[in-house]
């Protein structure tokens, strides 16, 4: 698999595949990181998503009812906490997150260069570059978002940045330079780029999909209790680690062409240019 994904440009099928092989073969290290971040991520999702569905079933109720003014003080709060749970929500998905995705993403690479995967430092090395992932992560995140506001700019940005991450944790990239750098490897690629995006995002519904079914029949005793909220949260991230071990395949065959990075990821002396 190494001498592959050093030596010559992979399709998308192909890195999906060994994406399989990596993501199976670092199962234990995964659910490590799965435990220590994307639980207590999962918890703090969950208890944002269940706030914002209460406040939801009220404003709803209170425009059914028709007693917008009566509740006037009501729907102020909240919207105020429909604002705040949102940012919240976008915090922790831009800043805590990144770091088991990074740490993944390390495991990934140590399994790729035949040494055995070190869960415990690939998430210390994560959490050191959390200055840079905010930084880099507030200019993606507040860019993105003004883009989306013409919908073409938004969404061309949000694949040519999507390596940006793996720059940070793989590549060693700092601040801008991280999203500069996954524009580079992503030129001339942006529609592979995002068929394979595409890919790893179907297969990861897959077993969401999967998952929401069996809790389909926990619901009908229970309702939509925070439990079951809780459970859907946390599989998906496990879903997600395969969509995060697909993205670092890419960055590390992608980045072993641009950089002409010998087997074992020797660098050249040179760096060499993508051609358009």
């Amino acid at each position: 698999m190494r001498d592959e994904i050093y030596q010559r440009e992979l399709g998308w099928m192909e890195l999906v595949a060994r994406a399989f092989s990596v993501f199976f073969q670092n199962i234990k290290e995964i659910l490590f990181v799965m435990l220590v971040v994307f639980l207590p991520v999962s918890l703090l999702d969950s208890i944002i998503l269940t706030r914002l569905n209460a406040i939801n079933s009220f404003l709803t109720t209170v425009q059914t009812a028709g007693t917008i003014l009566e509740n006037e003080k009501g729907i102020t709060q909240a919207l105020y906490q429909t604002i705040s749970g949102s940012l919240l929500s976008m915090a922790i998905a831009l800043f805590l997150v990144p770091v088991g995705t990074i740490a993944i993403a390390k495991m990934a690479k140590q399994r790729i260069d035949g040494e055995v995967p070190d869960v415990k430092t690939a998430l210390k090395d994560a959490l050191t570059l959390e200055p840079t992932i905010i930084v880099a992560g507030i200019i993606s995140g507040v860019l993105t978002t003004l883009g989306m506001f013409i919908i073409i700019p938004g969404i061309w940005l949000s694949v040519f940045w999507a390596l940006y991450l793996y720059c940070i944790g793989l590549g060693g990239r700092k601040d801008w330079d991280s999203l500069r750098h996954s524009g580079e490897l992503v030129r001339g690629r942006w529609w592979r780029t995002l068929g394979y995006m595409i890919a790893l995002s179907c297969i990861a519904s897959l077993w969401d999909l999967v998952i929401a079914a069996i809790l389909a029949f926990v619901e009908i005793g229970i309702g939509k209790h925070f439990i079951v909220v809780f459970i859907e949260n946390f599989a998906s991230y496990l879903s997600r680690a395969f969509a995060f071990i697909g993205m670092a395949l890419l960055f590390i065959n992608r980045e072993s062409q641009y950089l002409g990075w010998q087997l074992f990821g020797e660098k050249k002396n040179e760096e060499l240019n993508f051609a358009e």
